[in-house]
């Protein structure tokens, strides 16, 4: 695709989310009753770019940007219309923005996956007036969130909010995203034998690290689990890295390649430190075999073993930490969890105006998913945007004219000021998965 075809087709989706989404969902999502000054396509142009421009905008923040798109309102109007209704509009909006598919230029690592779907989860510490709304565990209000990335293609899939004590395991994101030939990666808090069952029997593949409490069987019709750590404490001491097949869960019983990788001693010594000092907040102590197990790393994979092999296991699974770079580059940009002591409907509103706000960002930045020999940095580029704001909200008031030179000068400067810095003594996960092209 030419640079020119890029910049339509970047400026078509921005015409697009910004002005024709809202024109369809005003009345569906009952947000416009009656003939308004300030209907659908204002709410969506408001919330998305007033968050970009300021995430902690205020009300009155939120009517200058009105303003600037030609729409003046009061700050007691704008409260009125943040309701239930303007909620469920930018739900929709959201939804048909992530639900958009493009076919971007796909990375080449991982190319043996059709897809690779990273899932985790973050949670916002609301108000305590909020808790019969949003339940929380340590903190009486709390709103988690469930974020389905997909590392390919650059794309978020999928953001679903669920109150605080809603446990990871009944997340239902890794079966209802992934096909046939897709990898998913999960941390422990996901463990679930059952989703494990649905996977396998759906051919897609998962990787995510061993829980100590999982049960492991030589064989399907077992009942007497296997120590595998009673068999690596055995190994002799300059064995690193190996694997065993074994079937988890009790009642599941799934067939997975089960690797071990020994750590180093320091880092060992690291780990217990800190499982000591965290055990000893609690008030409890960290059994020997606790302790011992910190030695070793291990990991569990249904994928055959000439597309991941045991090496690469453990580099492989480091492209989970890209859903923990994104949960922190939105909170120190877009102050993910940051709210005010706000009603439900101010809350959410602002959040999805956040949501809509990243997701732009993101769209704009996904031609440079598979750059040759640069990567792009998600700050450096958040922090152009925004600081780009007030001319994008100038041109979406002249109907979008100007927006071809607009998006020319971004790409320059993404390109320019946007890029990773090199780590030439610790390579990025990239940069390491690339060894290993296909």
């Amino acid at each position: 695709m030419s640079i020119k075809d890029q910049y339509k087709r970047e400026s078509e989706q921005l015409k697009m989310f910004l002005n024709e989404v809202g024109d369809m969902l005003t009345e569906q999502s009952g947000f416009v009753q009656r003939q308004s000054k300030f209907d659908g396509r204002d709410l969506i142009q408001v919330m998305t770019l007033g968050c970009l421009a300021n995430s902690k905008a205020s009300l009155n923040d939120f009517c200058e940007v009105s303003q600037g798109l030609g729409t003046s309102i009061s700050s007691s109007g704008l409260h009125q219309r943040l309701t239930s209704e303007a909620v469920e509009l930018l739900s929709q909006a959201f939804q048909l923005w992530i639900g958009q598919k493009q076919s971007p230029v796909l990375r080449e690592v991982l190319c043996n996956f059709a897809a690779v779907h990273i899932v985790d989860s973050s949670r916002i510490i609301l108000p305590p007036c909020l808790a019969a709304d949003f339940p929380g565990g340590r903190n009486p209000a709390t709103m988690k969130i469930q974020l389905a990335y997909e590392y390919r293609s650059g794309q978020i899939e999928a953001i679903e909010i669920e109150d605080g004590r809603t446990p990871d395991q009944s997340c239902t994101l890794p079966v209802q995203l992934s096909q046939a030939g897709d990898l998913v990666l999960f941390d422990l808090g996901y463990t679930n034998q059952h989703q494990f069952a649905d996977l396998d029997a759906e051919e897609v593949y998962f990787l995510t690290r061993l829980h100590n409490q999982i049960g492991l069987y030589e064989c399907e019709t077992d009942t007497d689990t296997v120590d595998l750590l009673t068999y690596v404490n055995a190994l002799p001491a300059d064995v690193q890295m190996g694997e065993r097949f074994l079937y988890v869960g009790q009642k599941a019983k799934v067939g997975v390649r089960v690797t071990y990788h020994r750590v180093a001693p320091q880092v060992a010594q690291e780990r217990r430190r800190k499982a000591k000092q965290a055990a000893k907040k609690r008030g409890k102590t960290c059994s020997q075999r606790v302790l011992d197990r910190l030695d070793w790393v291990f990991f569990m994979t249904n994928a055959p073993a000439g597309w991941l092999t045991t090496e690469q296991i453990s580099i492989v699974y480091r492209v989970r930490w890209q859903i923990e770079i994104l949960f922190k580059v939105w909170k120190q940009e877009m102050d993910w969890g940051a709210m005010g002591h706000w009603r439900v409907a101010r809350i959410l509103t602002q959040f999805y105006g956040r949501c809509l706000a990243i997701v732009l960002c993101h769209r704009l930045l996904e031609k440079y998913q598979d750059e040759l020999d640069w990567e792009i940095s998600w700050q450096k580029a958040f922090r152009l945007l925004k600081r780009r704001c007030n001319k994008l909200i100038t041109i979406v008031r002249r109907n979008f004219w100007g927006i071809f030179t607009f998006l020319r000068d971004l790409d320059q400067a993404f390109r320019r000021f946007a890029r990773k810095d090199k780590r030439r003594k610790e390579p990025s996960t990239y940069v390491l998965l690339d060894t290993f092209r296909a």
